[in-house]
């Protein structure tokens, strides 16, 4: 197969090329917008919040005067949107141009690659990057998604080209990894399965006869771990020290939320719907896999133990949060590299005269980046999973947005809808952001709020947040949700806040339908005697358009699982006194 060695783009090829992918992508992600409302997710104002008090001098805390939490588990991520907010720029806006920055290096990084491998036409896997609708939500979702793509991306081809035949860029290989360690905590998976592949060529060496001070080749591992270790050591050091825990909390009160339910079961359950909504992924993989065991090749094997060490990081963690299943925030670093493998692979059919194969391939890939075999396949999710399909087809957003709206609708007032994920008065009038700046105006900055909502309700509210979920206040997540009565006590709210899906309050008995302990797990032990906490309820529907005024206050006392509807609903706001 070819190598690296192949006469890569230059010049004006280069730059027309990769001005055409960025085109192409642009055109996709302003359709898809459009069509399916894409924007910044909740748990991204998680780290909005944690930049924002870092920014201001107050260190990685979630509430200004509170413990030192790792709420967001992308350090990297949080240091940058630190900076962005010390310079007066706005934090969401930040985000998404971060995400939309990274996803166009992505895609020129990977049509280079390609390239220089496999020639010209293997900028056809950029292209179907671009074309795929979950490269469109991770730029715009506000994530670290991106961001990590990019680098772990990065970190692949230099440790490609170091292997064959640039050895001083191992170093730099792995000081991106160490990056991408930082960036999300599972990084050093990919150090150790990278390793693992270097001793595997130590055994093959000295079971050929070389003595193992050869097959080794100590300076070369030296220069191999060095990148990794100046940076992710003192890195760990740290963390150890400010917060006290090897592993981010994010991960310690996911442990508590999958309590109920089989976390690798979970796992398991999460890559088979990210690989049905990515079938051409699939075939991908298996091509790769065929093509490695017919001829072994290094360059094949980095790239797949990359992707396998991803998809066993899916399985292991449990998969995403609950509410971000259908995302693909797990699945997306992998998928520029499955798509480089599918180029390679079939550059081999290719090199065979195959050509009736390889373009039977390729149109299969294509015609499997636009299906999303979910709903076709009948998969059902359990009640704790909140999926939402992200992954319609592009094709079919392209049609709608420039064959149907577009001649039917003023040009300005298209563009304005196409680019309204970087319009802050989307994220001011979402209903989040409403409920939060109500709260903060109607109680003031300093009374505290206890509640399940650590995104937009808490980043907007600003108030002193205790999280009964535990996703940022660490003291649930080391102390158990059996200590959450006394943990409240101590916090001592004034408030406690969530929301009512639809109408379930005003036709069922709460504690009968069951939506408390559907929340969070924690909810269940705020039933406590003899307090007089405000319970405010907001009202929230499938629109999110209903006015956060509307809200339904009762005291603890007024909650027994006997109360009947009636009596469960005790003021509106309006008549209520302020606390």
């Amino acid at each position: 197969m070819a190598r690296c060695r192949r006469a890569g783009p230059t010049g004006p090829r280069l730059a027309l090329a990769g001005a055409l992918l960025l085109v192409l992508a642009g055109v996709v992600l302003l359709a898809a917008i459009h069509t399916r409302g894409l924007g910044v997710a909740d748990d991204a104002f998680i780290t909005y919040r944690m930049a924002q008090n870092l920014g201001d001098g107050h260190g990685m805390r979630f509430n200004e005067n509170g413990p030192p939490v790792e709420a967001a588990s992308t350090f990297l991520l949080t240091v940058m949107l630190a900076g962005a907010h010390v310079l007066g720029l706005s934090l969401i806006q930040s985000s998404v141009v971060i995400a939309l920055l990274a996803s166009g290096l992505t895609l020129l990084l990977l049509g280079w690659c390609v390239w220089r491998s496999v020639g010209p036409w293997g900028l056809l896997a950029p292209a179907a990057l671009a074309t795929m609708s979950i490269l469109a939500s991770s730029a715009t979702n506000g994530l670290e998604t991106c961001l990590l793509t990019f680098l772990l991306l990065a970190a692949a081809a230099t440790h490609v080209a170091a292997e064959e035949g640039r050895p001083r860029l191992l170093p730099v290989a792995t000081a991106l990894l160490a990056l991408v360690s930082i960036t999300r905590p599972e990084g050093p998976m990919y150090i150790l399965a990278l390793g693992v592949l270097r001793l595997l060529d130590v055994a093959r060496a000295r079971a050929k006869g070389r003595s193992w001070r050869v097959a080794l080749a100590p300076r070369s591992q030296v220069a191999w771990a060095a990148g990794f270790v100046v940076i992710y050591l003192p890195y760990t050091i740290w963390r150890l020290a400010y917060f006290g825990m090897l592993l981010p909390n994010t991960y310690h009160a996911k442990e508590l939320q999958f309590i109920e339910l089989s976390k690798l079961h979970s796992g398991v359950l999460y890559l088979k719907l990210m690989l049905l909504q990515q079938p051409a992924l699939v075939l991908a993989l298996v091509l790769g896999l065929a093509a490695q065991a017919i001829a072994p090749d290094r360059r094949m094997r980095t790239l797949l133990a990359l992707v396998l060490t991803q998809y066993m990081f899916m399985v292991l963690s449990g998969g995403d949060w609950p509410h971000m299943f259908g995302f693909g925030r797990f699945l997306m670093p992998a998928v520029p590299l499955l798509l480089w493998i599918a180029a390679e692979s079939i550059a081999r059919l290719v090199k065979l005269r195959l050509r009736l194969a390889a373009g039977a391939l390729l149109l299969g890939l294509a015609g499997l980046s636009q299906l999303d075999l979910v709903d076709a396949v009948g998969m059902e999710l359990p009640v704790h999973y909140h999926y939402r399909a992200h992954a319609a087809p592009t094709l079919e957003a392209l049609r709608t947005a420039y064959l149907h709206e577009l001649p039917h609708m003023p040009r300005a007032e298209w563009w304005q809808r196409s680019t309204q994920t970087l319009a802050l008065s989307r994220y001011h009038n979402n209903f989040d952001a409403v409920v939060g700046l109500w709260l903060r105006q109607r109680y003031g900055p300093r009374v505290r709020i206890a509640s399940i909502q650590a995104g937009q309700f808490a980043f907007w509210s600003g108030m002193p947040f205790f999280d009964m979920f535990g996703l940022v206040s660490p003291e649930v997540t080391r102390q158990g949700p059996a200590r959450l009565p006394s943990l409240l006590r101590q916090f001592n709210p004034r408030l406690i806040a969530f929301y009512k899906w639809s109408s379930e309050v005003h036709h069922h008995r709460l504690a009968d339908e069951g939506f408390l302990q559907r929340a969070g797990y924690g909810l269940r032990h705020v039933f406590i005697r003899g307090r007089s906490w405000a319970f405010v309820v907001f009202e929230k529907g499938q629109t999110g358009e209903e006015d956060p005024r509307e809200v339904l206050f009762a005291t603890m006392e007024d909650l027994p699982y006997r109360v009947s509807r009636d009596k469960l609903i005790v003021a509106l706001d309006t008549n209520h006194p302020r606390l």
